[in-house]
């Protein structure tokens, strides 16, 4: 957070893992746009990140329901986002590589997040920690051979 944030603010919202995988097979939950996902049988299941200024947190979007919460009448919430997505090893420094290689559209809307899972979805932790290895190696090889002296 840039500013100290409370739940005034409108802080980061999310639901656990395991109540995320509830709501999911509750609520027939196929994207953030098919229901209301704001079922207040879920609200006692909400979870909220607050902190002063500086405080971070690393999360896992793809495996719960999250949502930035809506600040009450003069109050604000500044963030700083980052976002990482280990992408499988590819031979071309390219930075449009993906898009000119796929035969679906990038830009396309509908398949909102179908891109990255597709690309960057492992079967399980390990392969998704072997692959963030490689893709690091990878880029510090690039670096390596581009390096001007």
């Amino acid at each position: 957070y840039l500013n100290e944030v409370n739940k005034d603010s409108g802080p980061f919202t999310y639901l656990s893992k395991n109540d995320t995988k509830r709501f999911i097979k509750n609520y027939k939950f196929k994207n953030r746009f098919s229901n209301d996902v704001t079922k207040n049988d879920y609200k006692e299941n909400e979870n909220y990140f607050v902190g002063k200024a500086g405080s971070s947190l690393l999360v896992n979007t793809t495996q719960c329901l999250h949502r930035a919460g809506i600040p009450k009448q003069g109050k604000y919430r500044d963030v700083l986002v980052i976002t990482y997505v280990a992408s499988p090893v590819i031979k071309d420094a390219d930075p449009m590589y993906f898009c000119k290689t796929q035969n679906e559209n990038f830009w396309n809307p509908d398949m909102e997040g179908h891109f990255s899972k597709k690309l960057a979805k492992f079967k399980n932790n390990r392969q998704a920690f072997v692959n963030l290895i490689k893709h690091i190696n990878q880029i510090n090889k690039f670096n390596d051979n581009n390096r001007t002296s």
